[in-house]
């Protein structure tokens, strides 16, 4: 119904449908995404993958993640697939629903979960999980099956778990509750859940699991503790993920068609947003896959029949070849029909199949028909689809040509040729095994030289250099590294405002790099025009955040990249940032300490000039000229060297303040001092020792020095009286001791005091010269 429409486009831009989804890299996600990816590429159509995590959930800065659905707006994207049986896992379905409220008004298509007015893709969770869970009860005689639930609140666990009830009530079987454990989806969760039957000695000999991931964390569990599978325990799944088929131990599960869903749900949503009518609900078939976990040999390997088979009951060959080629090929479409594969044109596949296996009846090469197998098998694998689809073909023609007579030599050779077949197939799978490892290896060793540039650059500009340089060696051709314009601290509780605007800090795509100037409104996404419009787009949103801190976004391509890449990147992105901008705010606090420094350096300079310098003068003041004066006086005595003690007096200092006023005073007592500096070197220690007392220390010898700087001194006092055109008259008593050997014995608070009782000599006789 679906694949045959067209779109035609009623905007002036191209459609862009947007993809939420709990992650890029996830058994069952890395299936969904490339089928929304192909039907919109198919249909012209650009896709923009959101990329957040399960919404609700208490994982630690799980939280963080669905910070990206904030960012959808109409400006973006045209309409919305949502993955909702994903994404739905922790919270109410009434939660939810508050959750998408978001979102009302966009066409939408939801996966897998009903929501109110909107198409749901869902798959039939009923019909082949119970042909599985029949088959351990019918096939292998199981009575007590063990069961592993999915999320409480997820729509296709409750169905899933429904079902295993029903089955058990049709075979008289009674429903124990100790047999079932709840998990979530995950895989640990499935080897926790067999943890915990252990702890309770619970008894079973088969084990059922909600899908596939839990399956495979039970078969971890059970076979850590030393049971066999199938020997012990049966068990089975449901998805049929890659790993279920390549597992240790080959798992039995219920294929569903993930690509298939993804695809479909994309195209119904574009028939919604090109106003098409679409239908409400689309359930999609499952079937059951038979491997080695139930106790079955894999279905890809059925015991051929002996060849004491009673053939009496069989029929003729018919003669007319194209009549048995006809009937081959019905039963081969059949098989193919329920299969997730029914996307490729497999009639003619079924054709070529039958055409020369006939040809073989008549006698013709074998090789033929194993060569339209390798063919086939090549294709699948180009498309990244599971090989073992083939083995069901071998079944099927194996179990019709049983039907018809057959000589013992035609049948011993049609055996062969199947058995051949079966082979071959197996050893492609093998093959397609080894490629995906080997592939896998080689990206994870690119990755791992990024990753290495990514944690060693400590400059943002170095880091996003590194993502350029680095980035389209792992496959990344386009990318776009977006921060807010400043980093938001947000917490579970906090309510959560995406910033008005961001900035584009790189931004390249296979034509190069662009860059943009200055900030942009984030509900754009990109700055104007850097979404291409001439050219489709497939682009995947990703958060970047450290614990609490959102630093912005990333956009990248989607390409061949393993999925689990982009997630490893979305982490060292986001971690290299942290420390960038850790490494540029310790570069601000050590420059911020340094100017700190450089301040308390000047700041100490003044408190000491304060604390040892006179406020009104500039001088040293007492405690300063003490200090100084002692270390000077030691350093003197230890090498024998001289020096002179000054002690001056201001005369008549008291009768000037009383006079004329403190200013006056406070003027004369400036003068004085620089008369005394002018007098004295820039070297000589010299001071305010206290009110009208002045000090200085000079280093030089005896009589001659004294003589020298009294004259100085005199000659400037006379100078300035000349010139001050004061009403009194300025006037300097001084006196003065010399240490030299001769007064070696004394101390220093000696030497003042006596430098001071020989200024007061002199201060006396120039009182009584003036009174005579």
């Amino acid at each position: 119904m679906i694949g045959a429409f067209t779109l035609i486009m009623k905007r002036t831009r191209r459609t862009t449908i947007g993809l939420l989804i709990n992650a890029i890299n996830g058994r069952y996600q890395e299936k969904l995404w490339p089928g929304v990816l192909a039907a919109a590429k198919e249909h012209s159509a650009n896709c923009l993958l959101f990329i957040g995590q399960t919404y609700g959930t208490h994982l630690t800065y799980h939280y963080q993640h669905n910070i990206v659905y904030e960012l959808i707006n109409k400006k973006l994207v045209d309409g919305l697939v949502i993955v909702s049986g994903v994404i739905s896992v922790s919270p109410t379905h009434k939660e939810f629903v508050r959750f998408l409220s978001r979102f009302k008004g966009f066409p939408s298509v939801s996966i897998t979960m009903k929501l109110d007015g909107v198409p749901t893709i869902m798959i039939d969770n009923t019909v082949g999980f119970a042909q599985l869970i029949e088959h351990l009860i019918q096939a292998h005689h199981h009575r007590r099956i063990a069961f592993i639930q999915g999320p409480e609140n997820n729509y296709d666990a409750l169905i899933r778990f429904q079902t295993y009830q029903d089955v058990l009530a049709r075979n008289n079987i009674e429903y124990d509750p100790l047999l079932v454990q709840r998990g979530n989806f995950v895989e640990q969760s499935g080897y926790e859940s067999v943890m915990r039957f252990s702890d309770k000695n619970v008894d079973y000999t088969a084990l059922v699991s909600s899908n596939d991931e839990m399956a495979l964390g039970a078969i971890r569990a059970l076979r850590e503790k030393g049971v066999k599978i199938p020997e012990d325990v049966a068990i089975v799944g449901f998805d049929d993920i890659q790993e279920a088929q390549y597992n240790n131990i080959p798992l039995s599960t219920v294929r569903q068609p993930i690509f298939e869903q993804g695809k479909m749900a994309a195209e119904i949503l574009l028939a919604r947003i090109n106003g098409e009518p679409v239908e409400e609900n689309l359930v999609m078939p499952t079937d059951m896959v038979l491997r080695h976990s139930c106790g079955c040999f894999l279905d890809s390997i059925i015991q051929l029949e002996s060849k004491a088979e009673n053939i009496s009951q069989s029929k003729d060959l018919p003669i007319d070849k194209k009549e048995l080629q006809i009937e081959l090929v019905k039963n081969i479409d059949n098989i193919l029909e329920q299969t997730a594969y029914n996307r490729f044109n497999l009639k003619n596949w079924a054709a070529e199949i039958s055409r020369t296996l006939i040809g073989c009846l008549d006698g013709e090469p074998g090789v033929n028909f194993l060569y339209i197998l390798q063919k086939i098998m090549i294709d699948l694998i180009k498309e990244k689809k599971d090989v073992d689809i083939l083995q069901k073909v071998i079944t099927v023609i194996h179990e019709f040509l049983k039907q018809y007579k057959m000589s013992a030599e035609r049948r011993d050779s049609v055996n062969d040729l199947l058995h051949n077949a079966r082979i071959l197939i197996a050893g492609s799978m093998k093959t397609e095994q080894a490629t995906l490892r080997i592939n896998f290896g080689i990206n994870m060793w690119l990755l791992s030289y990024v990753v290495q540039e990514l944690i060693t650059r400590f400059d943002i500009k170095q880091l996003i250099q590194a993502i350029y340089s680095q980035f389209p060696s792992i496959g990344i051709h386009t990318c776009f590294v977006v921060l807010y314009k400043n980093p938001v601290t947000h917490f579970p509780t906090k309510e959560w405002r995406i910033p008005d605007h961001s900035r584009l800090v790189l931004g390249y795509t296979e034509k190069g790099r662009k860059t943009y100037e200055g900030f942009f409104k984030t509900e754009t996404l990109l700055p104007e025009n850097f979404l291409p419009d001439e050219n489709l787009f497939s682009y995947a949103v990703m958060p970047l955040f450290f614990k609490e801190e959102q630093y912005g976004y990333f956009i990248f391509s989607i390409s061949d990249v393993e999925p689990v890449i982009y997630e490893i990147l979305q982490t060292q992105i986001s971690s290299a940032l942290k420390g960038s901008l850790l490494f540029k705010e310790r570069m601000q606090a050590e420059m911020e300490l340094m100017d700190t420094l450089k301040k308390l350096e000047i700041s100490n300079k003044k408190f000491m000039d304060l604390s040892i310098k006179d406020e009104l003068t500039g001088l040293f003041n007492r405690r300063g000229f003490l200090s100084l004066g002692r270390q000077y006086y030691d350093m003197a005595k230890r090498n024998s060297k001289d020096f002179v003690l000054f002690f001056a007096d201001l005369d008549d200092l008291k009768l000037i303040n009383d006079t004329y006023g403190h200013d006056e005073g406070d003027l004369t007592l400036l003068a004085a001092s620089k008369i005394l500096s002018d007098t004295f070197r820039t070297d000589d220690i010299i001071a305010r020792y206290g009110g009208d007392e002045f000090t200085a220390i000079v280093p030089d010898k005896g009589i001659n020095l004294i003589s020298e700087i009294e004259s100085r001194l005199y000659k400037s006092i006379d100078l300035y009286n000349k010139k001050s055109n004061k009403p009194y008259v300025l006037s300097l008593s001084m006196g003065s001791v010399i240490y030299n050997d001769e007064s070696r014995s004394l101390g220093f608070e000696e030497l003042l005091a006596l430098a001071d009782r020989n200024l007061y000599e002199i201060k006396m006789k120039h009182k009584n010269n003036s009174l005579d």
